[in-house]
């Protein structure tokens, strides 16, 4: 009782964490309310954006500090469940790889000019849907990092959801994950939708059976006027983008990246 302090839990969990912009909208997005006494005068409490935290993180934790593990997958294949069907199945790696807060900012930096220069304009929505894991954290610092608004949309939602949250957002790019792909394929078609590029993780695992490579040969087969882009060329092209800035240090070319105000609309859920 005196550790767990289940009284003062019950108490956080009734604040108010959110308001209406506009409160005479029935249609107004809603922002977050940050006032809680333990947020005071720490890192959240000086940021207005999320871009504004991947900047002032490096006042707080030291750049060669673990922030962001994973694990490896060995090895993909398929076999029976109890019921006969045939599941995918993976093996993964004991121990986890880690990105530093000094590598995870500079890839940051780079996705995010990746995406400008692959011609995403600035205030425009991306589509995250995408199963979690450390691409997933990333795409979403470099979107805040580029001036785009970040579209979240379940990857548990059906076709007539997924073309809901599209057409409602008017959304024209998509971040999603291999296994996804059958998904958003399909809701393209079904639903004639106008979207101009996918940007897809490719398979993770190093070693595939057979089965699954005959499975999934048409994943990334194209798809009307839709472009498909894996994640490490946009990563990539945005490397090329800032080691050219860098080795030309008179270069009078616009900033590509420029975050949205604090009082822009970034994020949108679905």
């Amino acid at each position: 009782m005196w550790i767990q302090n289940p009284r003062k839990r019950i108490e956080d969990s009734k604040r108010i964490r959110a308001k209406k912009l506009n409160p005479t909208d029935i249609d107004s997005p809603w922002i977050g309310i940050h006032d809680h006494p333990a947020l005071k005068d720490t890192i959240i409490d000086q940021c207005d954006t999320l871009n504004d935290f991947i900047e002032k993180y490096e006042e707080y934790f030291p750049s060669e500090n673990p922030v962001i593990g994973y694990r490896h997958v060995y090895y993909e294949y398929l076999d029976n469940d109890k019921d006969g069907r045939r599941i995918k199945k993976r093996k993964l790696s004991d121990n986890y790889h880690w990105l530093n807060f000094r590598q995870m900012s500079e890839r940051i930096t780079n996705i995010a000019h990746g995406l400008r220069q692959s011609g995403i304009g600035h205030n425009e929505s991306v589509v995250i849907f995408c199963e979690t894991c450390a691409e997933f954290l990333l795409m979403q610092y470099a979107i805040a990092r580029a001036g785009l608004v970040q579209v979240n949309v379940f990857g548990t939602l059906g076709e007539s959801g997924i073309a809901h949250a599209i057409r409602e957002t008017k959304a024209k790019y998509m971040f999603t994950s291999w296994d996804l792909l059958p998904k958003i394929r399909s809701t393209i078609a079904n639903y004639n939708l106008n979207i101009e590029k996918i940007i897809y993780l490719r398979r993770r695992a190093l070693k595939v059976s057979p089965e699954i490579v005959e499975n999934e040969k048409d994943f990334t087969q194209p798809i009307g006027n839709t472009d498909l882009i894996p994640f490490d060329r946009i990563e990539l092209i945005g490397q090329c983008y800032v080691d050219r800035k860098r080795s030309n240090e008179s270069s009078t070319d616009e900033e590509l990246c420029k975050p949205l105000d604090k009082d822009e609309i970034s994020l949108i859920g679905k």
